[in-house]
Protein backbone atom coordinates (compact mmCIF):
# COMPACT_ATOMS: atom_id res chain seq x y z
CA UNK A 1 0.00 0.00 0.00
CA UNK A 2 1.17 3.24 -0.72
CA UNK A 3 1.90 5.79 1.39
CA UNK A 4 -0.92 8.43 2.34
CA UNK A 5 1.35 11.57 0.94
CA UNK A 6 2.73 9.54 -2.08
CA UNK A 7 0.44 10.49 -5.52
CA UNK A 8 -1.11 8.17 -7.23
CA UNK A 9 0.13 6.65 -10.56
CA UNK A 10 -3.04 9.17 -12.18
CA UNK A 11 -2.41 12.05 -10.45
CA UNK A 12 1.90 11.40 -11.41
CA UNK A 13 0.74 11.86 -14.89
CA UNK A 14 -1.75 14.71 -14.03
CA UNK A 15 1.20 16.25 -12.77
CA UNK A 16 4.04 15.18 -15.68
CA UNK A 17 1.45 17.31 -18.20
CA UNK A 18 0.85 20.25 -16.03
CA UNK A 19 5.01 20.36 -15.79
CA UNK A 20 4.76 19.92 -12.17
CA UNK A 21 6.78 16.79 -11.24
CA UNK A 22 9.34 17.43 -8.70
CA UNK A 23 12.51 15.12 -9.49
CA UNK A 24 11.69 12.38 -6.84
CA UNK A 25 8.41 11.91 -8.59
CA UNK A 26 9.65 11.56 -11.92
CA UNK A 27 12.01 9.05 -11.14
CA UNK A 28 8.88 6.77 -9.12
CA UNK A 29 6.81 7.57 -12.33
CA UNK A 30 9.57 5.89 -13.97
CA UNK A 31 9.57 2.88 -12.04
CA UNK A 32 6.17 2.63 -12.56
CA UNK A 33 5.89 2.97 -16.33
CA UNK A 34 8.23 -0.13 -16.38
CA UNK A 35 5.64 -2.35 -14.02
CA UNK A 36 2.90 -3.92 -16.72
CA UNK A 37 -0.30 -2.80 -14.73
CA UNK A 38 0.31 0.54 -15.19
CA UNK A 39 0.83 0.42 -18.84
CA UNK A 40 -2.20 -0.71 -18.84
CA UNK A 41 -3.66 1.97 -16.94
CA UNK A 42 -2.14 4.30 -19.44
CA UNK A 43 -3.31 3.02 -22.27
CA UNK A 44 -7.07 2.81 -20.47
CA UNK A 45 -6.88 6.40 -20.29
CA UNK A 46 -5.93 7.05 -23.28
CA UNK A 47 -8.70 5.22 -24.25
CA UNK A 48 -10.64 6.62 -22.50
CA UNK A 49 -9.99 10.40 -23.38
CA UNK A 50 -10.46 9.77 -27.16
CA UNK A 51 -14.17 8.54 -26.28
CA UNK A 52 -15.10 11.14 -23.72
CA UNK A 53 -13.48 13.94 -26.41
CA UNK A 54 -14.99 12.34 -29.71
CA UNK A 55 -17.99 12.51 -31.72
CA UNK A 56 -18.72 8.54 -31.84
CA UNK A 57 -19.12 8.15 -35.76
CA UNK A 58 -19.48 4.71 -37.07
CA UNK A 59 -16.15 4.83 -38.04
CA UNK A 60 -14.70 5.81 -34.35
CA UNK A 61 -14.27 2.32 -33.20
CA UNK A 62 -12.22 1.42 -35.87
CA UNK A 63 -9.92 4.86 -36.03
CA UNK A 64 -9.34 4.14 -32.04
CA UNK A 65 -8.29 0.32 -32.59
CA UNK A 66 -5.46 1.29 -35.15
CA UNK A 67 -4.51 4.30 -33.30
CA UNK A 68 -3.98 2.19 -30.31
CA UNK A 69 -2.37 -0.61 -31.91
CA UNK A 70 0.20 2.04 -33.67
CA UNK A 71 0.63 2.83 -29.83
CA UNK A 72 1.50 -0.37 -28.87
CA UNK A 73 3.88 -0.90 -31.93
CA UNK A 74 5.97 2.08 -30.64
CA UNK A 75 5.68 1.15 -26.99
CA UNK A 76 7.41 -2.20 -27.99
CA UNK A 77 9.94 -1.12 -29.70
CA UNK A 78 10.53 1.47 -26.78
CA UNK A 79 12.22 3.37 -29.33
CA UNK A 80 13.27 7.04 -28.11
CA UNK A 81 13.58 8.16 -31.69
CA UNK A 82 9.77 7.88 -31.98
CA UNK A 83 9.01 11.21 -29.57
CA UNK A 84 5.66 12.07 -31.13
CA UNK A 85 3.06 15.05 -30.24
CA UNK A 86 0.29 14.13 -32.50
CA UNK A 87 -1.98 16.79 -32.19
CA UNK A 88 -4.32 15.39 -34.37
CA UNK A 89 -4.53 11.44 -34.32
CA UNK A 90 -7.85 10.65 -35.27
CA UNK A 91 -10.49 12.22 -37.83
CA UNK A 92 -13.87 12.80 -36.22
CA UNK A 93 -16.81 15.67 -36.41
CA UNK A 94 -16.29 18.78 -34.96
CA UNK A 95 -18.14 19.83 -31.88
CA UNK A 96 -20.37 22.66 -31.96
CA UNK A 97 -19.44 25.75 -32.15
CA UNK A 98 -16.20 24.47 -34.25
CA UNK A 99 -15.13 24.68 -38.21
CA UNK A 100 -12.88 22.89 -39.52
CA UNK A 101 -9.92 24.95 -41.59
CA UNK A 102 -9.79 23.70 -44.80
CA UNK A 103 -6.93 23.94 -47.00
CA UNK A 104 -6.56 24.25 -50.68
CA UNK A 105 -5.80 21.75 -52.84
CA UNK A 106 -2.73 21.85 -55.82
CA UNK A 107 -5.33 22.83 -58.27
CA UNK A 108 -6.82 25.61 -55.72
CA UNK A 109 -9.92 24.28 -55.24
CA UNK A 110 -11.31 23.89 -51.45
CA UNK A 111 -10.07 21.47 -50.06
CA UNK A 112 -12.36 18.79 -48.22
CA UNK A 113 -11.67 19.50 -44.14
CA UNK A 114 -10.26 17.10 -41.90
CA UNK A 115 -12.31 16.58 -39.33
CA UNK A 116 -11.10 16.74 -35.38
CA UNK A 117 -11.85 16.41 -31.73
CA UNK A 118 -12.20 19.59 -29.51
CA UNK A 119 -9.30 21.52 -28.33
CA UNK A 120 -9.44 20.69 -24.71
CA UNK A 121 -9.99 16.52 -25.65
CA UNK A 122 -7.07 17.11 -28.57
CA UNK A 123 -4.51 18.69 -26.03
CA UNK A 124 -5.14 15.48 -23.66
CA UNK A 125 -5.32 12.77 -26.26
CA UNK A 126 -1.99 13.76 -27.57
CA UNK A 127 -0.66 14.89 -24.01
CA UNK A 128 -1.49 10.65 -23.16
CA UNK A 129 -0.12 10.25 -26.56
CA UNK A 130 3.12 11.45 -26.08
CA UNK A 131 3.14 9.55 -22.76
CA UNK A 132 2.85 6.31 -23.90
CA UNK A 133 5.40 6.76 -27.35
CA UNK A 134 8.25 8.46 -24.86
CA UNK A 135 7.65 7.46 -21.36
CA UNK A 136 7.55 3.58 -21.89
CA UNK A 137 10.75 2.03 -20.81
CA UNK A 138 11.15 5.76 -18.83
CA UNK A 139 12.97 6.81 -21.33
CA UNK A 140 12.36 10.86 -20.72
CA UNK A 141 12.45 10.11 -17.14
CA UNK A 142 16.10 8.52 -16.92
CA UNK A 143 18.97 10.65 -15.34
CA UNK A 144 21.13 11.74 -18.37
CA UNK A 145 23.78 9.75 -17.38
CA UNK A 146 22.43 6.33 -18.15
CA UNK A 147 23.28 4.64 -21.76
CA UNK A 148 20.16 5.15 -24.32
CA UNK A 149 18.02 2.50 -24.46
CA UNK A 150 18.12 0.58 -27.99
CA UNK A 151 16.55 1.55 -31.05
CA UNK A 152 14.57 -0.62 -32.72
CA UNK A 153 15.88 -1.78 -36.13
CA UNK A 154 14.63 0.51 -39.04
CA UNK A 155 12.67 -1.85 -42.19
CA UNK A 156 15.02 -2.47 -45.03
CA UNK A 157 12.85 -0.39 -46.99
CA UNK A 158 12.57 2.31 -44.84
CA UNK A 159 14.13 5.88 -45.08
CA UNK A 160 16.26 7.07 -42.13
CA UNK A 161 15.89 11.07 -41.24
CA UNK A 162 18.52 13.33 -42.58
CA UNK A 163 20.96 14.63 -39.52
CA UNK A 164 24.49 17.13 -38.79
CA UNK A 165 25.93 17.26 -42.42
CA UNK A 166 27.47 19.94 -44.29
CA UNK A 167 30.71 20.44 -46.29
CA UNK A 168 32.79 23.55 -45.85
CA UNK A 169 34.36 25.37 -48.51
CA UNK A 170 37.92 27.66 -47.47
CA UNK A 171 38.61 30.25 -49.34
CA UNK A 172 41.38 28.26 -51.44
CA UNK A 173 38.67 26.19 -52.51
CA UNK A 174 39.61 23.06 -50.22
CA UNK A 175 36.71 21.48 -48.87
CA UNK A 176 35.92 19.79 -45.58
CA UNK A 177 33.16 17.18 -44.74
CA UNK A 178 31.56 18.22 -41.19
CA UNK A 179 30.03 15.08 -40.50
CA UNK A 180 33.27 12.61 -40.71
CA UNK A 181 35.68 15.61 -39.45
CA UNK A 182 36.94 14.93 -35.82
CA UNK A 183 36.26 18.06 -33.41
CA UNK A 184 38.99 20.36 -33.36
CA UNK A 185 41.39 22.96 -35.14
CA UNK A 186 40.07 22.49 -38.50
CA UNK A 187 41.38 25.37 -40.31
CA UNK A 188 42.84 28.42 -39.90
CA UNK A 189 41.60 31.55 -42.41
CA UNK A 190 43.87 34.51 -41.74
CA UNK A 191 43.75 35.54 -37.88
CA UNK A 192 40.95 33.12 -37.59
CA UNK A 193 40.83 29.50 -36.90
CA UNK A 194 37.94 27.23 -37.05
CA UNK A 195 37.13 24.74 -35.09
CA UNK A 196 34.50 21.72 -35.09
CA UNK A 197 32.77 21.56 -31.44
CA UNK A 198 30.53 18.52 -31.17
CA UNK A 199 28.06 19.13 -34.40
CA UNK A 200 28.81 23.02 -34.46
CA UNK A 201 31.78 25.23 -36.66
CA UNK A 202 32.89 27.83 -34.58
CA UNK A 203 35.08 30.83 -36.07
CA UNK A 204 37.32 32.26 -33.21
CA UNK A 205 39.22 35.07 -33.69
CA UNK A 206 43.15 35.39 -32.72
CA UNK A 207 42.84 37.60 -29.71
CA UNK A 208 43.49 41.35 -30.42
CA UNK A 209 44.03 40.86 -34.31
CA UNK A 210 43.04 43.48 -36.24
CA UNK A 211 40.13 43.78 -38.74
CA UNK A 212 41.54 41.97 -42.24
CA UNK A 213 40.92 44.06 -45.23
CA UNK A 214 41.50 41.88 -48.09
CA UNK A 215 38.52 38.96 -46.27
CA UNK A 216 38.45 35.57 -46.94
CA UNK A 217 35.25 34.02 -47.81
CA UNK A 218 33.78 30.86 -46.92
CA UNK A 219 30.80 29.08 -47.62
CA UNK A 220 29.06 25.86 -45.52
CA UNK A 221 26.60 24.09 -48.01
CA UNK A 222 23.86 21.44 -46.45
CA UNK A 223 22.99 18.95 -48.96
CA UNK A 224 19.11 16.90 -48.64
CA UNK A 225 18.48 15.28 -45.31
CA UNK A 226 21.20 17.65 -43.92
CA UNK A 227 21.67 20.66 -41.19
CA UNK A 228 24.36 22.76 -39.26
CA UNK A 229 24.74 25.19 -36.45
CA UNK A 230 27.55 27.70 -37.02
CA UNK A 231 29.20 30.28 -35.52
CA UNK A 232 30.32 33.81 -37.13
CA UNK A 233 33.64 35.18 -35.89
CA UNK A 234 31.07 38.43 -34.53
CA UNK A 235 29.62 35.80 -32.77
CA UNK A 236 25.97 35.93 -34.89
CA UNK A 237 24.58 31.78 -34.20
CA UNK A 238 23.43 30.44 -37.41
CA UNK A 239 21.71 27.16 -38.65
CA UNK A 240 21.28 26.35 -41.93
CA UNK A 241 18.02 23.94 -43.21
CA UNK A 242 18.54 20.86 -45.76
CA UNK A 243 19.83 22.29 -49.01
CA UNK A 244 21.25 25.34 -47.64
CA UNK A 245 23.98 27.33 -47.79
CA UNK A 246 25.87 30.34 -46.22
CA UNK A 247 28.79 32.36 -47.92
CA UNK A 248 30.76 35.15 -45.10
CA UNK A 249 33.97 36.10 -44.58
CA UNK A 250 36.16 34.36 -41.80
CA UNK A 251 36.66 37.46 -40.24
CA UNK A 252 34.33 40.64 -40.44
CA UNK A 253 36.13 43.80 -41.57
CA UNK A 254 35.75 47.19 -40.25
CA UNK A 255 32.65 47.94 -42.68
CA UNK A 256 28.80 46.49 -42.61
CA UNK A 257 28.26 42.92 -41.82
CA UNK A 258 27.48 40.89 -45.28
CA UNK A 259 26.81 37.00 -45.67
CA UNK A 260 24.67 35.51 -48.94
CA UNK A 261 22.39 32.99 -48.60
CA UNK A 262 20.05 30.27 -49.74
CA UNK A 263 17.82 27.97 -49.20
CA UNK A 264 16.41 28.28 -45.04
CA UNK A 265 18.36 29.78 -42.66
CA UNK A 266 17.77 31.13 -39.51
CA UNK A 267 19.96 33.74 -37.74
CA UNK A 268 20.94 35.39 -34.01
CA UNK A 269 22.99 37.97 -34.24
CA UNK A 270 25.60 39.46 -32.39
CA UNK A 271 24.65 42.91 -31.30
CA UNK A 272 27.06 45.85 -33.07
CA UNK A 273 25.71 49.14 -33.76
CA UNK A 274 28.28 50.26 -35.71
CA UNK A 275 28.32 47.35 -37.76
CA UNK A 276 25.03 46.51 -39.62
CA UNK A 277 24.57 42.80 -40.33
CA UNK A 278 23.28 42.08 -44.14
CA UNK A 279 21.90 38.66 -45.50
CA UNK A 280 21.67 38.68 -49.61
CA UNK A 281 18.83 36.83 -50.57
CA UNK A 282 19.11 37.02 -54.38
CA UNK A 283 17.98 40.09 -55.46
CA UNK A 284 16.92 40.24 -51.56
CA UNK A 285 18.57 42.55 -48.93
CA UNK A 286 17.45 41.89 -45.24
CA UNK A 287 19.53 44.73 -43.14
CA UNK A 288 19.53 43.97 -39.10
CA UNK A 289 21.61 45.57 -36.26
CA UNK A 290 20.87 42.68 -33.78
CA UNK A 291 18.12 40.31 -33.80
CA UNK A 292 16.47 37.18 -34.28
CA UNK A 293 14.93 35.87 -37.55
CA UNK A 294 14.31 33.30 -39.97
CA UNK A 295 14.51 33.58 -43.63
CA UNK A 296 13.28 30.74 -46.18
CA UNK A 297 14.03 31.06 -49.66
CA UNK A 298 13.16 28.00 -51.06
CA UNK A 299 12.54 28.41 -54.80
CA UNK A 300 9.61 25.58 -54.70
CA UNK A 301 7.76 27.48 -51.50
CA UNK A 302 7.27 30.91 -53.67
CA UNK A 303 8.93 34.23 -52.45
CA UNK A 304 11.66 34.50 -50.02
CA UNK A 305 9.56 34.78 -46.57
CA UNK A 306 11.26 36.62 -43.98
CA UNK A 307 10.10 36.09 -40.23
CA UNK A 308 10.89 38.16 -37.18
CA UNK A 309 11.07 36.70 -33.47
CA UNK A 310 12.82 39.58 -32.01
CA UNK A 311 14.40 42.66 -32.89
CA UNK A 312 14.18 44.96 -36.11
CA UNK A 313 14.89 44.01 -39.86
CA UNK A 314 14.42 46.04 -43.20
CA UNK A 315 13.74 43.73 -45.96
CA UNK A 316 14.29 45.65 -49.66
CA UNK A 317 14.45 44.22 -53.28
CA UNK A 318 14.30 46.66 -56.66
CA UNK A 319 13.61 49.68 -54.74
CA UNK A 320 10.77 48.42 -52.47
CA UNK A 321 10.90 47.78 -48.53
CA UNK A 322 9.09 46.70 -45.72
CA UNK A 323 10.29 47.16 -41.97
CA UNK A 324 9.23 44.21 -40.18
CA UNK A 325 8.52 44.16 -35.78
CA UNK A 326 8.70 40.66 -34.03
CA UNK A 327 5.45 38.45 -35.04
CA UNK A 328 5.64 39.96 -38.67
CA UNK A 329 6.65 38.00 -41.82
CA UNK A 330 7.23 39.57 -45.13
CA UNK A 331 6.57 37.72 -48.51
CA UNK A 332 8.86 39.28 -50.67
CA UNK A 333 9.66 42.74 -50.11
CA UNK A 334 6.16 44.34 -50.89
CA UNK A 335 4.07 41.75 -48.79
CA UNK A 336 3.56 42.01 -45.12
CA UNK A 337 2.04 39.11 -43.03
CA UNK A 338 1.38 40.62 -39.81
CA UNK A 339 0.12 37.18 -38.05
CA UNK A 340 1.91 34.59 -39.03
CA UNK A 341 2.24 30.74 -38.05
CA UNK A 342 5.47 31.22 -35.91
CA UNK A 343 5.64 28.04 -34.55
CA UNK A 344 5.09 26.14 -37.93
CA UNK A 345 7.51 28.31 -39.15
CA UNK A 346 10.64 27.80 -37.16
CA UNK A 347 10.16 24.24 -36.09
CA UNK A 348 12.26 23.07 -38.30
CA UNK A 349 15.37 24.83 -36.02
CA UNK A 350 14.37 22.79 -33.04
CA UNK A 351 14.21 19.55 -34.95
CA UNK A 352 9.99 18.97 -35.71
CA UNK A 353 7.97 19.06 -38.53
CA UNK A 354 4.66 21.19 -37.45
CA UNK A 355 2.01 20.97 -39.52
CA UNK A 356 -0.78 23.67 -38.47
CA UNK A 357 -3.49 22.60 -41.53
CA UNK A 358 -0.82 22.24 -43.67
CA UNK A 359 -1.50 20.68 -47.41
CA UNK A 360 -0.43 17.24 -48.33
CA UNK A 361 2.20 18.95 -50.73
CA UNK A 362 3.48 21.15 -48.85
CA UNK A 363 4.22 18.89 -46.29
CA UNK A 364 5.72 16.43 -49.06
CA UNK A 365 8.11 19.33 -50.11
CA UNK A 366 9.36 19.45 -46.08
CA UNK A 367 9.79 15.73 -46.22
CA UNK A 368 11.20 15.48 -49.63
CA UNK A 369 14.24 17.96 -48.51
CA UNK A 370 14.64 16.33 -45.36
CA UNK A 371 14.65 12.65 -46.43
CA UNK A 372 15.53 12.91 -49.77
CA UNK A 373 12.76 10.96 -51.40
CA UNK A 374 11.44 11.61 -54.96
CA UNK A 375 7.46 11.94 -54.29
CA UNK A 376 4.69 10.50 -56.96
CA UNK A 377 1.14 11.36 -56.65
CA UNK A 378 -1.16 8.63 -58.11
CA UNK A 379 -4.24 10.74 -56.10
CA UNK A 380 -4.83 14.48 -55.94
CA UNK A 381 -5.42 14.85 -51.32
CA UNK A 382 -7.60 17.37 -51.09
CA UNK A 383 -7.65 17.38 -47.25
CA UNK A 384 -5.38 19.47 -44.41
CA UNK A 385 -2.78 17.94 -41.58
CA UNK A 386 -2.18 19.23 -38.33
CA UNK A 387 0.56 17.03 -36.10
CA UNK A 388 4.46 17.77 -34.92
CA UNK A 389 6.31 14.96 -35.76
CA UNK A 390 10.20 14.69 -34.31
CA UNK A 391 12.88 15.22 -37.85
CA UNK A 392 14.82 12.53 -35.83
CA UNK A 393 11.96 9.74 -36.60
CA UNK A 394 12.56 7.53 -39.82
CA UNK A 395 10.15 7.96 -43.01
CA UNK A 396 7.94 5.31 -42.50
CA UNK A 397 6.56 6.83 -38.91
CA UNK A 398 5.78 10.09 -40.24
CA UNK A 399 3.96 8.47 -42.91
CA UNK A 400 2.43 6.07 -40.80
CA UNK A 401 1.00 8.56 -38.74
CA UNK A 402 -0.70 10.82 -41.26
CA UNK A 403 -2.02 7.75 -42.49
CA UNK A 404 -3.87 7.30 -38.97
CA UNK A 405 -5.83 10.43 -40.45
CA UNK A 406 -8.00 8.04 -42.81
CA UNK A 407 -7.36 10.77 -45.73
CA UNK A 408 -4.11 9.49 -47.29
CA UNK A 409 -1.85 6.21 -47.81
CA UNK A 410 1.63 5.63 -48.63
CA UNK A 411 3.67 3.68 -50.20
CA UNK A 412 7.83 3.28 -50.16
CA UNK A 413 10.02 1.88 -52.81
CA UNK A 414 13.66 2.71 -51.95
CA UNK A 415 13.51 6.67 -51.84
CA UNK A 416 10.70 7.04 -53.95
CA UNK A 417 7.28 7.33 -52.38
CA UNK A 418 3.99 6.98 -54.01
CA UNK A 419 0.97 9.01 -52.10
CA UNK A 420 -2.88 7.86 -53.11
CA UNK A 421 -5.88 8.03 -51.48
CA UNK A 422 -6.91 5.75 -48.63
Amino acid sequence: MSHPLTPSFKELIELMLAGQLSPDQSMLLAEMVDRPQYKEELEAMLHESYYHNADRTEESPEVSRRFLESIRLRMGAANPAIDVDLREAVATEPLAGQEAVPAESPEGQEAAPIRFIGRRGLRRVAAAAVLLLCVAGAWLLRPKSQAPMPVAAVPAKDVLPGGDKAILVLADKTTIALDSASSHALASQGQTTIYKMGHSLVYKPVAGSAPNPGMLFNTIMTPTGGQYHLVLSDGTKVWLDSKSSLRFPAAFGSGSREVEMSGQVYFEVADDAAHPFLVQVGAQTVTVLGTHFNVNAFPEEGPVRTTLVEGAVKVEAAGHGLLLHPGQQASGSRQLIGDPDMEATLAWKDGVFRFNSASLPAIMRQLSRWYGIDVTYKDSIRASFVADIPREAPLSEVLKLLELTKHVHFEIENKQVTVMKN
